[in-house]
């Protein structure tokens, strides 16, 4: 898992203990090790990205998708809270009102991938920017995901909610789902 990293990654996992690489964004497309792993890549963007590096590599993006692999689903959800005009961001920000509204009939999936974090869970209070989405907690409530993943706020930690593993994550981890 890579999010909001600033460098390559100089540590490499062996490839051998990687399966998949997903990225919860505002990562600069050098920054995935896509030929020294040569794994499939699933992501959504950050506030930060420029909007098109997933596809360009070649990778998933889990923006409001469902995707299978290997008897999982992945689903998921970019960016951040609106905090500056939209002209100014190439990928969208959204109100809490709009992520209502978008992930009000998303299907359930196994692991969830977002940039944000749920309201009130890995967020920063008081930080506008940093505030999470209600929606993302509302989603954990009505459909318990074994695990969703995020970035975008502070550095590396998880708690648990209901059953489901929640990892935040500033450069990068391997976890075993």
């Amino acid at each position: 898992m890579i999010s909001d990293t600033n460098h390559r990654l100089t540590e490499l996992p062996n490839p051998e203990d990687v399966d998949l690489i997903i990225t919860c964004g505002d990562i600069l497309p050098h920054e995935i090790p896509v030929e020294e792993l040569n794994k499939p890549i699933f992501g959504v963007y950050g506030n930060h990205d420029n909007g098109s590096y997933l596809e360009e590599l070649g990778a998933v993006n889990l923006h409001l998708k469902v995707v299978e692999l290997n008897g999982l689903k992945f689903g998921g959800f970019e960016s951040c809270i609106n905090y500056k005009p939209q002209e100014k961001s190439p990928v969208k920000l959204y109100t809490q009102e709009e992520v209502d509204e978008l992930l009000k009939n998303f299907p359930p999936v196994d692991v969830f991938v977002a940039h944000s974090p749920p309201f009130g869970l890995l967020d920063i209070p008081g930080d506008h920017v940093h505030t999470g989405f209600f929606a993302f907690k509302d989603y954990l409530d009505r459909h318990h995901p074994k695990i969703f993943l995020c970035g975008h706020s502070g550095e590396n930690d998880e708690i648990e909610l209901n059953g489901t593993k929640i990892y935040r994550t500033e450069g990068y981890r391997i976890l075993d789902i």
